[in-house]
């Protein structure tokens, strides 16, 4: 069963719309929950290929973080301890 969530985007007025700000408007209402890369990019709107790079690119920034594994799946939440979530 496949599932797009339909969310508010407060940022993309003021910041664009660039696949980064894209993952951060979709996980941050949902920092308590966990998706892997392809149901993030179904629910972003961008392939997976695009969204890799994007998310290596935010957990380096520490925005994102691993929180679980599965076979080669990687599950990714909001990283609760970084500034950026507080901010």
């Amino acid at each position: 069963m496949q599932w797009v969530i339909k969310l508010a985007k407060p940022f993309e007025g003021v910041f664009g719309n660039n696949s980064e700000l894209k993952v951060i408007q979709f996980l941050l209402p949902l920092s308590d929950l966990e998706f892997n890369i392809s149901e993030i990019a179904r629910n972003v709107g961008v392939s997976r290929q695009t969204l890799e790079p994007v998310i290596k690119k935010l957990a380096k920034w520490n925005v994102l973080k691993v929180v679980s594994r599965h076979g080669n799946a990687r599950y990714f939440a909001m990283n609760k301890d970084s500034g950026f979530i507080e901010a």
